[in-house]
């Protein structure tokens, strides 16, 4: 597939016809180097442009990555000698910056734009304003396909070999431009392998720059709130003492995918983030306090948030030490019964209706069928489908937060915060956020607690909650019971951490109890919920 725009000529003098190659190339290898070398071999070319993108692409299975200069340094060693290319590192998007040669041409000049061969059999529409610029400017250009077919070679096949070490250098000088000597295959994979970097360290740098181009003040200290992260959160502060909290998705390919250890941030997630926060805080009431969107930026997928709970600690930290506080439990609940029972319409999140109704349909299959574990029975297994549909079934429009839980919410002087909406829809099922909310908490029960303290929480959650949404809670009160033993399924079979067997097992038989209890509608939520705990906490 090409486009091609006929020349209209405005002078007799033929202008350069300049070919333009925007990709990743982390690290470039010989199919790269082949499609320069075909452009080159086009009479009409006069001039090759390798555009680096600017974005850091993810060494497999690891929370490292390769940044742009990799690349260009690696492009140098392949084009040593070699006339008539340049390469150029774009700020941000690579075909954004190819596109914007439109604007830096004589109009007698034209422009071709190289794309891989699966890209354009694909029907990939990153050069969809082609035509219309061209017809804009008057400039000729048309898209021409890189011709690799016959090197079915990946770069993530090359940086998956980087991570596994030197017993993978035999693999890694395959990939690479057969013109090479051997010290320049071994120069590329040491360039390469100091390469690799934390992700988390990139980003921070990334991060730092675009902070001296916005005027949020001069910045004092910027450092991450989590090590080994693909979607490190950022703390910066400034000279006047104010904090922000920033989040940066703007090296990141797509959408990303939700769910996946070692996939950065999507970046959708930042701009629903964005939209949730500001349409909370004009139509929620609750004194619970919630980030203030100071700053967000499309292009470089930048969002700046307020400080919430300054000082303050975590309610999972609490949990984690035992600490089963009433009145938080309350707070905290109120403020999620809120959520769900504000009168106002919640615009779409993702964008349009559809897409959030897809968005909520995906967290709750992650949550329900597409996760498993050996010792799952068929049982439970069965109940998880049951769950599932019935959920699908009861969703409604609301503010749905899908992942509210203690790591979210801050505990202040006096007060809570909540942060962390990048999940939220304006579609779904209220019991979702509260059976993982109370089942985060009853984890924590059955890990740490050593007494009945956590009963007057667990009551005090459930009242607010009920109190709040009125009638609501009978048509979700059970559901709310086997989410809470799916969120313990959950959390057994994904969280990162060690279980003795003691604990596993105590949460395997809680967590399928409760959910079984909910499916088969049996009992009042609260006395099935206290009996569970107190027969399976230590």
């Amino acid at each position: 597939m090409s486009i091609v725009t006929p020349r209209v000529p405005k002078t007799e003098t033929r202008g350069r016809c300049i070919a333009l190659y925007p990709g990743a190339f982390r690290p470039p290898h010989m199919a790269h180097y082949a499609a320069v070398q075909n452009l080159l071999a086009q009479p009409s070319i006069d001039e090759v442009v390798v555009i680096i993108a600017n974005r850091c692409r993810v060494i497999p299975g690891t929370t490292q990555a390769l940044d742009a200069d990799v690349a260009r340094k690696v492009w140098e060693i392949y084009l040593d000698g070699i006339d008539r290319v340049r390469v150029e590192i774009a700020p941000h998007n690579a075909v954004v910056h190819a596109l914007e040669y439109f604007s830096k041409v004589k109009v007698e000049d034209s422009l071709v734009f190289c794309l891989g061969e699966t890209d354009l059999e694909d029907g990939d529409d990153r050069f969809r304003t082609l035509e219309e610029l061209s017809a804009q400017t008057g400039i000729h250009a048309e898209v021409l396909s890189a011709h690799t077919g016959s090197l079915p070679i990946r770069a993530t096949t090359l940086r998956a070999a980087l991570a596994q070490g030197d017993d993978q250098q035999k693999e890694f000088f395959s990939a690479l431009p057969s013109h090479l000597t051997r010290i320049q295959q071994e120069t590329i994979w040491t360039i390469s392998q100091q390469g690799m970097r934390e992700i988390g360290e990139i980003f921070q740098e990334k991060i730092r720059l675009l902070l001296d181009t916005i005027p949020l003040g001069s910045i004092q200290e910027l450092r991450t709130t989590s090590v080994g992260k693909m979607d490190p959160v950022f703390c910066a502060q400034f000279t006047n003492w104010r904090r922000l909290f920033l989040k940066y998705a703007g090296d990141t390919v797509g959408t990303g995918i939700f769910g996946k250890r070692f996939s950065p941030k999507p970046r959708r997630r930042l701009a629903t983030e964005r939209r949730a926060l500001k349409w909370l805080r004009t139509h929620l009431s609750s004194n619970v306090e919630i980030p203030e969107v100071v700053y967000f930026e499309k292009k470089t997928w930048t969002l700046a948030l307020s400080e919430v709970g300054q000082n303050g600690t975590s309610l999972r930290d609490n949990l984690q030490k035992g600490i089963f506080n009433p009145t938080i439990a309350g707070k905290a609940s109120q403020f999620l019964a809120e959520c769900h029972t504000i009168s106002h319409p919640v615009p779409p999140l993702w964008g349009d209706a559809e897409a959030d109704h897809q968005h909520w349909k995906k967290m709750l299959a992650r949550s329900t069928t597409e996760f498993t574990s050996k010792e799952f029975s068929q049982d439970v297994r069965n109940n998880l489908t049951t769950l599932m549909l019935a959920s699908e079934e009861a969703s409604e429009s609301r503010f749905i937060n899908l992942d509210f839980q203690p790591k979210n919410i801050l505990i202040g002087k006096g007060n809570i915060g909540v942060i962390d909406f990048e999940m939220s829809s304006n579609f779904g099922d209220p019991a979702y956020d509260l059976g993982s909310f109370l089942g985060h908490y009853v984890y924590w029960i059955l890990a740490s607690s050593t007494d009945t303290s956590w009963q007057k929480a667990i009551h005090s959650a459930l009242h607010a909650y009920q109190h709040a949404v009125g009638n609501l809670w009978e048509r979700i009160n059970l559901r709310v019971v086997a989410f809470i033993g799916t969120m313990l399924l959950n959390i057994l079979a994904r969280e990162d951490r060690s279980f003795n067997r003691d604990l596993a097992d105590r949460v395997m038989q809680a967590g399928t109890f409760l959910l079984a209890q909910g499916i088969n509608q049996q009992g009042e939520p609260g006395q099935i919920l206290c009996e569970t705990i107190s027969c399976y906490s230590n």
